[in-house]
């Protein structure tokens, strides 16, 4: 009886002493004093990196029309959002940045020079 009367005492001071903890995140930045703290931390890119199916998934995406938009549609290359005289829709901007995020996260070269280009 002893025995689970510690090992009951034991496990309510540790259970005590987790609720009591504040969660900070001392890894990334947030939310400066006196503004709450964001319960989710967008991470730096990279610092995730895919493995398994999704790696192969992203890696068929990039070789696929994803990473070869560009050779497809001139609109791309000719926005107007670059200077050009080409089309002013949210195509030409937001192509560099989605697959630039697949650029880095495959730490694929051909697309990184592809992407620094476009943008």
């Amino acid at each position: 009886m002893k025995k689970y009367y510690c090992f009951g005492l034991l496990i309510s001071l540790l259970i005590i002493s987790g609720c009591g903890k504040k969660d900070i995140n001392i890894n990334y930045k947030s939310n400066p004093e006196p503004l709450l703290q964001n319960a989710y931390i967008k991470l730096p890119l990279g610092i995730v990196k895919p493995s398994g199916w999704l790696k192969s998934q992203l890696e068929n995406q990039s070789e696929g029309l994803t990473g070869n938009l560009d050779d497809f549609w001139p609109d791309l290359v000719n926005s107007s959002w670059r200077g050009s005289n080409g089309e002013a829709w949210e195509r030409g901007p937001l192509f560099p940045r989605w697959s630039g995020s697949l650029a880095y996260l495959l730490n694929d070269e051909r697309l990184i020079s592809k992407v620094k280009k476009l943008d």
